[in-house]
Order: structure tokens, then sequence, then C-alpha cells
């Protein structure tokens, strides 16, 4: 491709990139409200489960430590869904609480069968999943449930940063200036160029060896993946494995946590590629999400 057409077709991601962030805050602003809304109505000591269907636990997580940190939530629970309805809650109360449910697209069913036991066990819970088709909604037991039409894990990230940025706080405060994602789209895309580009000639076993803060980025990896591409998720607490080429993802805050492994990645690897996110441990999955979404758009145009 000559490099102006290159140029124009980079203009056309960029805005398509933009019009989905756009979509994201709208949708984030309403879920943050609503979350809040049930938050605020609970006695401060009461626990809070969530509950996870699909490959989301790391937005699960990042959850968690926003109610911890900002919220002044002390017990938070992050469990999969179906291991919640099925096996604990139906035999122990000391587990019920108020449940946050999130269902990412494509794991209807779990959400829906989750849904019906936590309905029969009286338990009062807020759903946030992806779209649910209508022949599946009548089979939907929960009160208050918000479907997600923007990219699903991008929109809970943005939506966890207006929690933390509403709490109060000279933290909060400077959080509350970086939930204008427009702004900062082209100083991210230009930052993270090499990262751009390396990903685009990832193939054959990849291996993400990711910070705890990162695993909702990590799983994004996973998911935009193409065909030709294996890849393995392992925390940098576990032993790397190796592969054709490794991903060392992490925040600057956790930069030490990977450091520990390097050697051991570097003799086990192809190549290492590093993608490292410098800013507040709450922003970096939510940049290191935008970036692998324009990773994905570029994959999808070049096909």
């Amino acid at each position: 491709m000559a490099r102006a057409e290159r140029r124009e077709a980079n203009k056309e991601l960029l805005s398509q990139l933009l019009e989905e962030l756009q979509q994201v805050e709208r949708e984030s602003a309403k879920i943050a409200s609503e979350l809040r809304s049930s938050l605020e109505s609970l006695d401060p000591s009461e626990d809070v489960i969530i509950a996870y269907c699909g490959a989301v636990e790391g937005a699960a997580k990042q959850l968690e430590l926003v109610l911890k940190l900002f919220m002044e939530r002390s017990s938070v629970t992050v469990i999969p869904a179906d291991s919640y309805a099925h096996l604990l809650a139906p035999y122990s109360r000391e587990a019920h609480g108020f449940i946050v449910l999130l269902a990412e697209p494509g794991s209807t069913t779990c959400f829906i069968k989750s849904d019906i036991a936590l309905d029969l066990l009286g338990l009062r819970r807020i759903a946030v999943t992806g779209e649910v088709s209508s022949e599946l909604k009548k089979f939907v037991r929960c009160p208050r449930i918000i479907e997600v039409r923007a990219p699903y894990t991008l929109t809970l990230l943005h939506a966890w940063l207006r929690l933390a940025s509403s709490s109060g706080g000279v933290r909060s405060r400077r959080l509350e200036r970086e939930l204008e994602l427009g702004s900062v789209v082209n100083e991210l895309l230009e930052k993270y160029e090499k990262v751009i580009e390396c990903f685009k000639g990832v193939k054959g076993v990849v291996e993400v060896i990711y910070s705890y803060a990162m695993k909702s980025v990590a799983e994004e990896i996973k998911r935009y993946a193409p065909p030709n591409t294996h890849v393995i998720l392992t925390p940098h607490t576990y032993e790397p494995q190796g592969g054709d080429a490794c991903i060392a993802l992490y925040t600057s805050a956790e930069e030490h946590t990977i450091k520990e492994k390097l050697v051991k990645i570097t003799q086990r690897c192809g190549e290492l590629l590093h993608f490292s996110i410098g800013t507040d441990p709450v922003t970096a999955p939510l940049y290191g999400a935008i970036v692998l979404r324009y990773i994905h758009l570029l994959g999808r145009e070049s096909k």
C-alpha cells in the first residue's frame, strides 16, 4: 500500500475508533450511575460479589480494586458466576451479598442459568451484559440489567474509571481529567506505535506474561488474536512457558514483578515485546484496551 493510501486508511480507522469510544463513554455513564446507586443503598459492611461469565475476570478484578480503593468496600469477592450460583450460594448464607453480574457477549447461557439460580435464592443483583436476544430475554429474571453494545471490556473499564473519579480526593480529581477518551487517543497511538507494529507481525505460539492490573488487557489480546496465533496467558506469579514470541504486559507500578522473570522469559521466547503503560493502575488497563482495539481494527481492515 502506498504511503498516501496508508495515511488515508489510518485516518478512517482512527475515525472509527473515536466513534466507538464515544459510544463507550455514553454506555459507561449509565453503568457507573446504576452501579453507584446500587452500592450507595447498601450497608457499608455488606459483602459485594462480582460474579462473571466469560473471559472478563480481569475487568471483574479491576472493579474489585476500584471498590476497595475508592468506595471503601472492604469485603469484595470475585468469582465465576456459575461456581457462585450453583456451588457456593445455595449452601452458605455467609456467602450471600449484593451481586454484580458481568456477562460478556457470547456468554448468555452462563448468564441466564446463573441469573435464574440466584433469583431462586432471592439474592439482590445488577447485571451488565452483552446484547441479549429477544428470544432469550424472556428467561432473564434480574430486575436491573444493562446491555452493552459498545466494545464490552473497554466499556466496563471506563465505567470503573467513572466510579473511581467520582469518589472525591486528589487522586479521584486527577482521574476525572482522564475520562474524555478522545483527547488521549492520538497520544496513545503515537506513544505505542512500535508496539502496534510489532503486534501486527506476531503469530504462532504467543505467551502473554501479565501483571495483576493488566489481566483484562491480556484477555483482550487473546480475544483479538488472529486464527494463526495460539495465545497463552500467564500471570506474572507463574513460571513462563515460552513460545515463538512473548509479550511482557505490565504497568510501571508493577514493573519489578515482571523484571524478576525477564531472564527466564528471554531464554524461553523467540522474541520479547514489552508493553508497559506508565499511568495510574486504574487507567492503565483502559489505555491498553484502547491500543488493542485499534490493533484489532487494523487487523480487520487488512483482511
